[in-house]
């Protein structure tokens, strides 16, 4: 299924306000169908276009949700703020922002995904043997990665994007985190048109 987005016109803030968006408010969606139930963070998008304009404040709060059967979907909204609130147990805590408490549904049709776009595969779940897989299916997804650390988001065209480290070692074959951001320079050759870049021409590495 394809993405669903909701946005709202929450608080006006920024990445820097002393209420930080991102521990002192707390923005859910739950999402139900029939039996199926499912509650979705959500997160301060600045100005709602930060990729391409690098905004760190403005109004816009956004929910990424991604159904897996058709038919009506009901959701309702919980956008509450409070005093590290992201990281508190419990319902109803702190005090309600605008938003708070909204209710609609949409419709969601079949995919028109085929093919090796996942959109036409479903949702990825664990497989329960250490693997993940296709919902539905017994089709694997191979998860694969360095390992040695996962650090392939330390890269050099996202914003405010720095290296940290407490380890004073450095294993054979580990990126040394206090040298330079990656760049994956070698992958430049792989970027072909119409892939996807952000503020004319970042991210194609």
């Amino acid at each position: 299924m394809d993405k669903i987005t909701l946005v709202l016109n929450g608080p006006e803030t920024s990445e820097w306000a002393k209420e930080n968006p991102f521990l002192d408010y707390k923005l859910e969606a739950t999402f139900t169908n029939g039996t199926k139930s499912y509650t979705v963070p959500g997160f301060f998008a600045a100005d709602g276009n930060s990729a391409e304009t690098s905004a760190d404040a403005g109004n816009i709060w956004k929910i990424h949700f991604r159904p897996d059967i058709t038919g009506t979907w009901n959701y309702k909204i919980s956008f509450r703020k409070g005093k590290d609130i992201v990281v508190k147990d419990g319902e109803n805590m702190g005090d309600p922002v605008d938003g708070d408490g909204i209710e609609e549904s949409f419709e969601v049709a079949a995919s028109d995904k085929t093919g090796d776009d996942f959109r036409a595969k479903g949702r990825i779940v664990n497989g329960g043997k250490g693997y993940f897989k296709f919902q539905d299916s017994d089709e694997i997804w191979i998860k694969n990665g360095a390992d040695s650390p996962e650090n392939f988001l330390a890269f050099a065209d996202f914003d405010q994007t720095l290296r940290y480290s407490l380890k004073t070692e450095v294993r054979e074959g580990e990126a040394d985190p206090k040298k330079s951001l990656h760049k994956y320079k070698p992958h430049f050759a792989d970027w072909k048109q119409g892939n996807p870049t952000w503020q004319n021409g970042k991210g194609k590495q």
